[in-house]
Formats: structure tokens, C-alpha cells, sequence
């Protein structure tokens, strides 16, 4: 999984997939999900990600994690939801 930060408009993405996205939902006003042409998830945006993660720790437009296992996602919740 690759990860990026968008410091522009203050936006994480986490790319789970290589295939286009071919609509997008909105499941809150800060996190959307893009969906490939089969409805698998390929991608989620997290908007407002410096107000979401204080501290996190976004370098030159990446997260210094930028390349996760499933196993670690938690470190993308917002402080106080992990674990």
C-alpha cells in the first residue's frame, strides 16, 4: 500500500490498488472511497488529514510510512481510534 499527502489541499490517500477508479462515495464529510469498475475498493482519501492526525508525521508530500502492511493501517486512524 502506498500512501501520499497532498499538502495543497490536506489530503491523504491510500492507494490499495493500481486500477482506475471508476466512481467515488463519500461515507463522511472527511473520508471518500474510490471504487474500481468491479466495486473493489482501490482507494481511500482522507481530507482535513493534518486536522485528523495531529503530529502525523507527512514529509515532502508522503508519510515517512508511506509503504504499509494491512497489519499497520491502524497507525492511519485519527489519534485516540487506534488499537
Amino acid at each position: 500500500m502506498k500512501v501520499t499527502y497532498d499538502e495543497q489541499v490536506d489530503a491523504v490517500y491510500c492507494y490499495l490498488s493500481d486500477r482506475e477508479a471508476a466512481r467515488t462515495i463519500q461515507v463522511t464529510r472527511h473520508v471518500l472511497l474510490d471504487l474500481d469498475s468491479d466495486e473493489n475498493l482501490r482507494g481511500i482519501s482522507i481530507l482535513s488529514a493534518s486536522r485528523m492526525f495531529p503530529g502525523a508525521p507527512f514529509v515532502d508530500g508522503l508519510l515517512l510510512d508511506e509503504e504499509m502492511e494491512p497489519g499497520e493501517w491502524p497507525l492511519l486512524l485519527p489519534m485516540g481510534h487506534a488499537g
